[in-house]
């Protein structure tokens, strides 16, 4: 990504995604599992995360239809400014796993979810016998929804039908439209954010009625089906009230792999090839189900993205107590000059009773409060978030705590190279920040683990510059 001054921008990010009612995290005071306050994004920025992404939940944002709830947009507005504060953007997201708590997930307000098929009365068949439903809200009690892994619900025939439902354009008795509408809402609401990177459109979408249409467990026939049509829909919605932010858009999870061919079905960027420059290819990283060789997976991923000319960034991937395996998937996808995001920074509402989980991660915090200090360290690896140029390289060895960057130096840029390094997780004692060739750019201590490479005034354009950061 590019910034306003034409340097190249990487983040380290987090997930912040409440799944359950008020769709808030708890906003005036700490909490180890429930809050983003001061103290958390006060606490992100000094382990290196430069990006959140945030739960934008439809049922928060429109729980009637039409009517829209502008209490829940200030206090998403007041976490996005709040972050902004510690030099933290925000990417937008419209999150889902099982597409609402009617099928025991979350994601989509009751009045898009339920469906007039007799098949809603079913569910959770062909898994199990139909469960009970709360008589006011609709919804199974979170005791009938541990009895199966909340993916697998997905695949019931109320589940897959209120999907195609969400897919399926008006005129077919459809949502598509109606979730456009939601995206307007949001997109003119925060046109002039720029805290704001961007706006995913769904979160991990499932094919769609499988049952009645099976050749939609074939990926790329999901994707290009009722993927590319719901986006070439939904993303000029957006584009009409705002024309400064990305689009984020994913295909469905089991895309890519060897055994489907490594295909996808997408021909060109939401709302069409003239947006490929605001759109970003959106993927996930979990095994399973991404199966087989880590690296040929992230150049498969590259491929597409290089294919439709968007960008690309890893969107989740597992934050959990496997921290070699963390390590090894932030260094591959680096290695791609791409940015990620971890799923995710706490449990928040999975760590409740009643909270719907649908995954959910542990994060950095213990529930007594106290630093998972493992964690923490790996997730502050050293990088630049702001390159003055083209990055040839950026490699940072978690072992020996040796970071190197390597870039083509571009003069148009005013602003300096951005790097952040933890000083007191990794260079304890002392670091040296060394510039090759000499005397054409210096190092500069800023602020508390932050360093800012200045380009003397004779540098060359185009200059390959590297810059390497030892204890």
């Amino acid at each position: 990504m590019i910034d306003d001054d034409g340097r190249e921008v990487y983040y380290h990010g987090l997930n912040v995604i409440y799944k359950s009612p008020p769709w808030l995290p708890i906003m005036d005071h700490f909490d180890p599992q429930l809050s983003y306050v001061e103290k958390d994004a006060q606490s992100l920025n000094e382990w290196g995360i430069n990006l959140i992404r945030l739960g934008m939940m439809w049922p928060g944002a429109e729980p009637q239809r039409g009517t829209f709830d502008l209490n829940y947009f200030k206090s998403i507005e007041d976490i996005v400014s709040l972050s902004q504060k510690y030099n933290i953007s925000t990417l937008l997201d419209m999150h889902q796993d099982s597409l609402s708590q009617l099928y025991c997930g979350e994601g989509v307000p009751e009045w898009a979810g339920r469906v007039s098929s007799p098949l809603f009365e079913t569910f959770p068949e062909p898994l199990g016998s139909p469960f009970s439903r709360d008589p006011v809200t609709g919804w199974p009690s979170p005791s009938d929804c541990a009895k199966f892994m909340w993916a697998d619900y997905e695949f019931t025939w109320a589940g897959a039908v209120a999907y195609q439902q969400l897919y399926d354009p008006v005129s077919k008795g459809g949502m598509r439209e109606e979730m456009g509408l939601f995206w307007q809402k949001v997109a003119q609401y925060f046109v002039n954010n720029q805290a704001v990177i961007g706006f995913e459109i769904i979160n991990e979408p499932f094919a769609g009625d499988v049952w009645l249409y099976p050749d939609l467990l074939l990926p790329w026939i999901a994707d290009s089906t009722n993927l590319q049509p719901f986006y070439d829909t939904i993303a000029p919605m957006i584009r009409e009230a705002n024309k400064n932010h990305l689009i984020f858009f994913e295909p469905v999870t089991w895309s890519g792999e060897p055994i489907n061919d490594e295909k996808v079905g997408f021909d060109h960027a939401p709302g069409g090839e003239q947006f490929a420059n605001q759109s970003v290819f959106s993927y996930h990283y979990y095994d399973p189900p991404n199966l087989g060789d880590k690296l040929s997976y992230f150049q498969r991923r590259t491929k597409v993205s290089e294919d439709l000319s968007v960008g690309a960034m890893l969107t989740e991937f597992s934050v959990d107590s496997n921290f070699t395996e963390m390590a090894s998937t932030m260094a591959t996808v680096e290695s791609f000059q791409t940015s990620w995001i971890g799923w995710e920074y706490k449990a928040f509402a999975g760590s409740l009773p009643n909270g719907t989980c649908t995954g959910c991660g542990i994060g950095p915090w213990n529930p007594d409060g106290s630093l998972n200090v493992p964690m923490v360290k790996t997730l502050s690896r050293t990088y630049a978030q702001a390159v003055a140029g083209m990055v040839n390289q950026s490699i940072f060895d978690d072992k020996t705590a040796q970071y190197k960057l390597t870039y083509q130096v571009n003069k148009a840029c005013k602003k300096p190279t951005e790097i952040y390094f933890n000083q007191e997780l990794y260079y304890p004692k002392s670091y040296t920040c060394s510039v090759d060739p000499p005397n054409l750019a210096q190092c500069l201590l800023v602020s508390k683990n932050h360093l800012e490479v200045h380009h003397s005034p004779t540098i060359p354009d185009k200059q390959l510059l590297t810059i390497t950061i030892a204890p």
